[in-house]
């Protein structure tokens, strides 16, 4: 008995490879989303506890320094300007995340249609092998009877 062999046993590997690779810039740009998502969030953080200083020097009793009034603001401007860029960063790597994520689905679907011709092919030749056996085992209780009746009929 032949093992079985697909044909189209390369194109499966390319589609793999087409997969694996689809698979590797998902996860780095899930990786670049996941960072500027949390530098933004670091950036938020941050401005927030710049601006709850700036409350409370403004209403604290006392005298109120200016000098220092307008670093704290340009500080906190600074900040609000990197969470604009940040937040456009992560704007694009969302976007390149989904088309990195809908090249991945395609690569797959792909794969996996092949896959099925080649379960389908391999169903098809597990019966064909059956049927050979089962003609196989047929011929041979075939010549099993004419050889005993042979036999038989040289006996009598």
């Amino acid at each position: 008995m032949k093992p079985f062999k697909f044909k189209l046993a390369a194109v499966l590997s390319q589609r793999e490879r087409v997969e694996r690779e689809a698979q590797r810039l998902v996860a780095q740009r899930e990786s670049v989303h996941r960072s500027l998502f949390e530098r933004l969030e670091e950036l938020q953080a941050s401005d927030t506890s710049e601006r709850r200083d700036l409350a409370e020097r403004l209403t604290g009793q006392g005298r109120v320094d200016a000098r220092s009034l307008r670093q704290q603001a340009s500080a906190s401007l600074q900040v609000q300007r990197l969470m604009r860029e940040t937040a456009l960063k992560l704007t694009g790597a969302t976007q390149r995340l989904h088309e990195a994520r809908a090249v991945l689905t395609q690569a797959t679907a792909k794969r996996r249609a092949l896959e099925l011709v080649r379960e389908q092919q391999l169903e098809a030749w597990k019966a064909a092998e059956r049927r050979r056996e089962t003609e196989s085992l047929d011929e041979m209780a075939m010549a099993m009877r004419r050889s005993r009746r042979a036999i038989e009929g040289g006996a009598a």
